[in-house]
Protein backbone atom coordinates (compact mmCIF):
# COMPACT_ATOMS: atom_id res chain seq x y z
CA UNK A 1 0.00 0.00 0.00
CA UNK A 2 1.38 3.09 -0.94
CA UNK A 3 2.17 6.26 1.78
CA UNK A 4 2.86 10.01 1.55
CA UNK A 5 5.74 11.29 3.05
CA UNK A 6 6.04 15.24 3.71
CA UNK A 7 5.80 17.56 0.32
CA UNK A 8 5.76 14.41 -1.71
CA UNK A 9 4.02 14.30 -5.32
CA UNK A 10 1.70 10.91 -5.37
CA UNK A 11 1.72 8.95 -8.24
CA UNK A 12 -0.22 5.66 -8.73
CA UNK A 13 -0.01 2.75 -10.86
CA UNK A 14 -2.46 0.42 -12.14
CA UNK A 15 -2.31 -3.35 -12.13
CA UNK A 16 -4.44 -5.55 -14.20
CA UNK A 17 -5.53 -9.42 -13.39
CA UNK A 18 -3.22 -10.49 -16.38
CA UNK A 19 -0.30 -7.97 -14.89
CA UNK A 20 -0.23 -4.88 -17.09
CA UNK A 21 0.45 -1.97 -15.53
CA UNK A 22 -0.33 1.56 -16.56
CA UNK A 23 1.15 4.34 -14.48
CA UNK A 24 -0.57 7.65 -14.08
CA UNK A 25 0.45 11.15 -14.09
CA UNK A 26 1.48 13.06 -10.85
CA UNK A 27 -2.15 13.45 -9.24
CA UNK A 28 -1.50 15.59 -5.87
CA UNK A 29 1.08 17.29 -3.75
CA UNK A 30 0.88 15.78 -0.24
CA UNK A 31 2.02 18.34 2.58
CA UNK A 32 2.04 15.74 6.00
CA UNK A 33 3.68 18.77 7.72
CA UNK A 34 3.38 20.34 11.17
CA UNK A 35 0.09 21.48 12.02
CA UNK A 36 -1.22 25.36 12.64
CA UNK A 37 -3.24 24.26 15.53
CA UNK A 38 -6.48 24.91 17.22
CA UNK A 39 -7.43 27.93 18.53
CA UNK A 40 -10.29 28.74 21.26
CA UNK A 41 -10.78 30.23 24.36
CA UNK A 42 -9.40 28.55 27.57
CA UNK A 43 -12.51 28.01 29.60
CA UNK A 44 -16.16 28.78 28.56
CA UNK A 45 -16.35 31.37 31.20
CA UNK A 46 -14.01 34.41 32.57
CA UNK A 47 -15.00 35.58 35.70
CA UNK A 48 -14.72 39.56 36.46
CA UNK A 49 -15.23 42.04 39.10
CA UNK A 50 -16.45 45.97 38.11
CA UNK A 51 -13.76 47.17 40.91
CA UNK A 52 -10.76 45.12 39.54
CA UNK A 53 -11.41 47.46 36.19
CA UNK A 54 -10.82 44.74 33.56
CA UNK A 55 -11.09 41.07 32.79
CA UNK A 56 -7.71 38.97 30.92
CA UNK A 57 -9.43 36.82 28.46
CA UNK A 58 -6.84 33.85 27.67
CA UNK A 59 -6.98 32.18 23.76
CA UNK A 60 -4.98 28.84 23.35
CA UNK A 61 -3.31 27.20 20.62
CA UNK A 62 -3.28 23.27 21.11
CA UNK A 63 -2.52 20.51 18.29
CA UNK A 64 0.17 22.30 17.08
CA UNK A 65 2.15 25.70 16.39
CA UNK A 66 3.90 25.60 13.50
CA UNK A 67 3.94 28.76 11.71
CA UNK A 68 2.74 32.08 12.44
CA UNK A 69 -1.70 31.93 12.63
CA UNK A 70 -3.79 34.91 13.74
CA UNK A 71 -7.54 35.03 14.89
CA UNK A 72 -9.81 37.94 15.43
CA UNK A 73 -11.54 38.60 18.82
CA UNK A 74 -14.11 41.05 19.96
CA UNK A 75 -17.11 41.54 22.65
CA UNK A 76 -20.42 41.88 21.97
CA UNK A 77 -23.82 42.53 24.21
CA UNK A 78 -25.71 40.05 26.02
CA UNK A 79 -26.93 41.28 29.63
CA UNK A 80 -24.09 43.46 29.68
CA UNK A 81 -24.18 46.37 27.53
CA UNK A 82 -21.19 48.79 26.25
CA UNK A 83 -20.49 51.82 27.04
CA UNK A 84 -22.72 51.01 30.39
CA UNK A 85 -20.95 47.58 32.05
CA UNK A 86 -17.48 47.25 29.97
CA UNK A 87 -15.55 48.46 26.96
CA UNK A 88 -16.35 46.68 23.66
CA UNK A 89 -13.33 44.93 22.57
CA UNK A 90 -12.23 43.67 19.32
CA UNK A 91 -8.71 43.17 17.33
CA UNK A 92 -6.45 39.98 16.35
CA UNK A 93 -3.96 38.12 18.09
CA UNK A 94 -0.82 36.72 16.47
CA UNK A 95 0.35 33.39 17.54
CA UNK A 96 4.34 33.54 16.26
CA UNK A 97 5.80 29.74 15.21
CA UNK A 98 5.88 27.86 18.39
CA UNK A 99 3.86 30.31 20.64
CA UNK A 100 0.42 28.96 21.86
CA UNK A 101 -1.13 31.25 24.62
CA UNK A 102 -2.58 34.94 24.17
CA UNK A 103 -4.85 36.90 25.91
CA UNK A 104 -6.05 40.74 25.63
CA UNK A 105 -7.76 42.60 28.52
CA UNK A 106 -11.63 43.47 28.26
CA UNK A 107 -12.40 46.72 29.88
CA UNK A 108 -14.83 46.65 32.74
CA UNK A 109 -17.01 50.28 34.22
CA UNK A 110 -16.95 50.64 37.89
CA UNK A 111 -20.78 52.30 37.66
CA UNK A 112 -21.83 51.47 40.96
CA UNK A 113 -25.61 50.80 40.22
CA UNK A 114 -27.55 47.99 41.46
CA UNK A 115 -27.79 45.99 38.22
CA UNK A 116 -27.19 42.63 39.49
CA UNK A 117 -24.53 39.92 37.71
CA UNK A 118 -24.90 40.19 33.84
CA UNK A 119 -22.51 38.66 31.31
CA UNK A 120 -20.44 39.53 27.94
CA UNK A 121 -20.34 37.40 24.93
CA UNK A 122 -16.71 37.12 23.72
CA UNK A 123 -16.26 35.79 20.06
CA UNK A 124 -13.40 34.15 17.70
CA UNK A 125 -13.89 34.14 13.78
CA UNK A 126 -11.43 34.25 10.89
CA UNK A 127 -8.44 31.60 11.89
CA UNK A 128 -5.32 32.30 9.06
CA UNK A 129 -2.62 30.29 8.59
CA UNK A 130 -3.69 27.09 8.67
CA UNK A 131 -5.47 27.06 12.00
CA UNK A 132 -8.78 26.33 12.95
CA UNK A 133 -11.26 27.25 15.35
CA UNK A 134 -11.65 24.53 18.35
CA UNK A 135 -15.40 23.81 20.09
CA UNK A 136 -14.54 27.09 22.52
CA UNK A 137 -14.72 29.81 19.82
CA UNK A 138 -17.40 31.35 21.99
CA UNK A 139 -17.33 31.89 25.54
CA UNK A 140 -18.71 34.55 28.06
CA UNK A 141 -17.63 37.31 30.79
CA UNK A 142 -19.18 36.53 33.69
CA UNK A 143 -19.49 39.81 35.34
CA UNK A 144 -20.38 40.86 39.07
CA UNK A 145 -21.81 43.77 40.41
CA UNK A 146 -20.21 46.14 42.32
CA UNK A 147 -21.72 48.08 44.49
CA UNK A 148 -21.32 51.76 46.76
CA UNK A 149 -22.22 50.90 50.37
CA UNK A 150 -24.57 53.51 51.53
CA UNK A 151 -22.91 55.17 54.41
CA UNK A 152 -19.15 55.58 52.39
CA UNK A 153 -19.20 56.76 48.64
CA UNK A 154 -15.09 55.73 48.63
CA UNK A 155 -16.29 51.77 49.43
CA UNK A 156 -17.50 49.50 47.20
CA UNK A 157 -19.24 45.69 47.90
CA UNK A 158 -19.43 42.96 45.60
CA UNK A 159 -20.64 39.59 45.97
CA UNK A 160 -19.63 36.91 44.13
CA UNK A 161 -20.16 32.82 44.06
CA UNK A 162 -18.60 31.02 46.72
CA UNK A 163 -16.48 28.04 45.02
CA UNK A 164 -19.02 24.77 44.59
CA UNK A 165 -16.77 22.94 47.22
CA UNK A 166 -18.04 25.62 49.96
CA UNK A 167 -21.94 24.91 49.91
CA UNK A 168 -22.68 27.48 47.62
CA UNK A 169 -22.21 29.92 50.53
CA UNK A 170 -21.33 33.74 49.48
CA UNK A 171 -18.16 35.45 49.69
CA UNK A 172 -17.98 39.37 50.93
CA UNK A 173 -15.42 41.13 49.09
CA UNK A 174 -14.73 45.47 50.28
CA UNK A 175 -12.68 47.50 48.88
CA UNK A 176 -12.00 50.86 49.99
CA UNK A 177 -10.36 54.15 48.27
CA UNK A 178 -9.17 57.00 50.07
CA UNK A 179 -8.22 60.25 48.79
CA UNK A 180 -4.23 60.96 49.25
CA UNK A 181 -3.71 57.00 49.80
Amino acid sequence: MPFACADTVVTATATSPEGDTSEFSPCAVVDAGEDAGVLQFSQMKFLGYEEQGFVTVLVSRSGGNTGTVTVHYATADDSATSPADYMATSGTLTFGDGEFPKSFDVPLVLDGEEGGNETIELVLTDPTGGATLGTLGTSEILLFDCQREPNNPQSWESNFPHPPNHGGKRWGLKTSTRNGA
